[in-house]
């Protein structure tokens, strides 16, 4: 079963085959941005100068993520928005 398409897509594509979208202002921004993610085992993360190597969700399991930091089944519980944000990013997930 294939992967589905999705923002990931096209930064994979670029890093693994140098492939880029028909669209040229959508190439440029692939091309700019793509210097910040590394494939690791055929997944995209995202590099981080100051905290860990984050992996990149697919927006399918967004949800699925905010649900388990948030109850506390990934980073213990939380205080606000802005600390879930930090849980989820210490959780390795961008």
């Amino acid at each position: 079963m294939e992967k589905e398409e999705d923002w990931r897509s096209p930064i994979a594509r670029f890093i693994l085959t140098g492939e880029l979208p028909n669209d040229g202002v959508e190439a440029r921004k692939i091309k700019s941005q793509s210097y910040k993610f590394q494939m690791i085992q055929r997944e995209l993360y995202k590099l981080s100068y100051l905290g860990p190597i984050l992996f990149c969700v697919a927006k399918r399991n967004v949800e699925q993520v905010l649900y388990e930091v948030h109850e506390g089944e990934v980073c213990g519980h939380h205080m606000g928005g802005h600390s879930l944000a930090l849980k989820i990013t210490r959780a390795r997930y961008f």
